[in-house]
């Protein structure tokens, strides 16, 4: 009974060692190929999210005009490194409009974020190439969205214009990074929170598990 106990033991290990090096993959190339824009408030005064907010449509509107057309990651952020002045001055002009009197500054890099749900796509805790806008002190909520591919720039309340978006975005993928970006459309019961939920446990499990058996 012992020996079965423990042979069934090591295929739940085995199995979710395979599940885990799936999903693994999979949080990898997400990662690698996503691009985020964050906007972080002053504080989390109403006056100052109500400004985020204005700051945030305006950086939208300028840098979608300027970044459209571009098919690749790294051609977006190689703009937003050359411009970042630009970036600055657009985000320090709508803070001016509120009469207020913030600084603003700008930053792109490789930051850790916090699994998200961004509309129905699930993004993976990881680090992210990002672009970050801090308003004031940055100590208040931020806003953001993915970049590139481009659905900071997508109208998902029109059903017509979000499909066509979600069909250039295929383009500027495979296939097989597509079905990944999307694929909390396909789970058939299983709630997209509690997916990631469960590969965060199961990764928990894998460190212990390697602790246990020595590895």
């Amino acid at each position: 009974m012992k020996r079965a106990g423990i042979i069934i033991l090591v295929f739940l290990v085995i199995t979710a060692g395979l599940y885990i090096g799936r999903v693994t993959y999979q949080q990898d190339l997400m990662v690698d190929n996503l691009l985020r824009l964050h906007v972080i408030a002053n504080s989390d005064s109403p006056r100052d999210q109500a400004l985020k907010n204005d700051v945030r449509d305006r950086l939208v509107k300028e840098i979608g005009d300027r970044v459209a057309g571009m098919e690749s990651k790294q051609e977006v952020l190689d703009f937003l490194r050359d411009n970042m002045e630009l970036i600055e001055t657009v985000a320090s002009d709508e803070v001016a409009a509120h009469n207020a009197s913030y600084g603003v500054k700008a930053e792109t890099g490789r930051f850790e974020f916090p699994t998200k749900l961004y509309g129905n796509l699930a993004l993976p805790a990881g680090k992210y190439d990002a672009l970050r806008v801090f308003i004031g002190d940055g100590n208040g909520a931020n806003w953001w969205c993915v970049m590139f591919p481009p659905l900071c720039f997508v109208d998902t309340k029109n059903a017509v214009a979000f499909a066509k978006d979600q069909e250039r975005v295929r383009d500027m993928l495979t296939e097989e990074e597509f079905e990944i970006l999307m694929s909390s459309q396909n789970m058939d019961e299983v709630p997209v929170k509690v997916r990631f939920k469960i590969i965060e446990l199961i990764n928990m499990s894998k460190i212990k598990l390697a602790h246990v058996f020595g590895r």
